[in-house]
């Protein structure tokens, strides 16, 4: 039909939009988050484009109940405002139609958003833990950039390599220790090549070969030189919480042969974004009804406020479940049995308000 092709395409349009705003916003941010970490030594500035197409998905499956909703509040408002609307329903297509217009919108929309929390979100987040933990296990070694000096996390070491070669063979080293606990405060050591290796018990290692080390104190003529063909250097030892899988990262599979709390409210909130779209839509519908002599943007606000309150009772919620302050079987699905009821409410003009009134 082609009112229904119509306010569809307005809809859509306006959906992809508004993702692609607020998707760009959140990119945004977690990229400006990123580079922080990159300046503060956390991460490698190699990571931060691995990361950033990984948290796409995430981003993208949030989103997109918050971008529908936003889209109808927009479209049907500026309908509202141009009379479109009014003369839709003079045709004699009535609110109920406009919304089975919407329903196989919805449904692809819903569909989408359930494979993306449920499986796509979960797989990227843990090939960014996977990504991260690779670092850490590496230690301070994998933030090295070739031609720079850099400082370790402990402010205590400085490393130099002049190039590193597309197997990880370290060429050009110079490293540089300052301890004040033994009995020299610096140690330097100036080696033609090296090479990471960790063992079983993921303890680091830099293989150096053919070096020298010196050892000494500033202002002091003793000076310490070892030429070596082989020098093991220790590094920090991962701890074993880098090796753990985060619950955000494990796979929906994994969450239901558990079911422990914080298991099952994992599944509750990835759950609540799929279920949140045909809620919102049935709000959305009556909320862009824009009163005489507004603008097309005067339900977004209310709109808005509304959006984030259930997102809050959902966090709540969520955080309950896994205190063990709400039974799981009550969980979230109260909130969403809220938005329903409202929804209808809203959707019928309160015709069940006034029924129990004048019965």
């Amino acid at each position: 039909m082609i009112i229904a092709r119509y306010l569809n395409k307005e809809v859509f349009k306006a959906m992809l939009v508004v993702l692609i705003v607020l998707l760009l916003l959140f990119i945004g941010q977690r990229f400006v988050q990123y580079l922080t970490d990159v300046a503060q030594g956390h991460i490698s500035s190699e990571l931060v484009s691995k990361l950033l197409l990984l948290q796409i998905p995430v981003f993208v499956s949030y989103l997109l109940p918050l971008s529908l909703f936003l889209a109808i509040l927009i479209s049907l408002g500026k309908l509202h405002t141009d009379s479109e609307m009014t003369i839709i329903s003079a045709c004699g297509i009535s609110n109920r139609q406009v919304l089975r217009y919407f329903m196989p919108l919805v449904f692809i929309l819903t569909v989408l958003t359930g494979y993306l929390t449920l499986f796509q979100a979960p797989f990227a987040i843990y090939a960014q833990q996977q990504l991260i933990k690779e670092q850490e296990i590496k230690g301070d070694l994998s933030l090295l950039t070739a031609g720079h000096f850099q400082q370790t996390a402990d402010g205590k070491k400085i490393i130099y390599v002049e190039n590193i070669t597309n197997d990880n063979l370290l060429e050009g080293i110079f490293f540089v220790e300052q301890n004040n606990e033994k009995d020299y405060q610096f140690s330097l050591i100036v080696s033609d090549k090296g090479r990471y290796w960790n063992d079983e018990s993921q303890q680091n290692f830099l293989i150096l070969e053919n070096g020298n080390q010196y050892r000494g104190s500033p202002g002091s003529s003793k000076l310490q030189t070892v030429e070596f063909e082989r020098y093991f250097m220790a590094l920090k030892k991962v701890s074993r919480n880098v090796t753990e899988r985060k619950i955000k990262g494990r796979s929906t599979l994994e969450l239901l042969t558990d079911l422990t709390l914080s298991d099952q409210a994992e599944l509750q909130w990835r759950l609540a974004a799929p279920l949140s779209i045909p809620l919102l839509v049935l709000l959305a519908l009556p909320l862009a009804r824009v009163p005489p002599r507004q603008g097309k943007f005067a339900q977004l606000l209310p709109g808005l406020l509304i959006y984030i309150i259930y997102m809050i009772l959902l966090i709540t919620a969520r955080n309950a479940i896994e205190n063990a302050k709400i039974l799981p079987w009550m969980g979230t699905w109260w909130i969403h049995l809220a938005l329903l009821g409202y929804g209808i409410s809203e959707f019928t003009h309160r015709k069940w308000l006034r029924f129990f009134i004048f019965k």
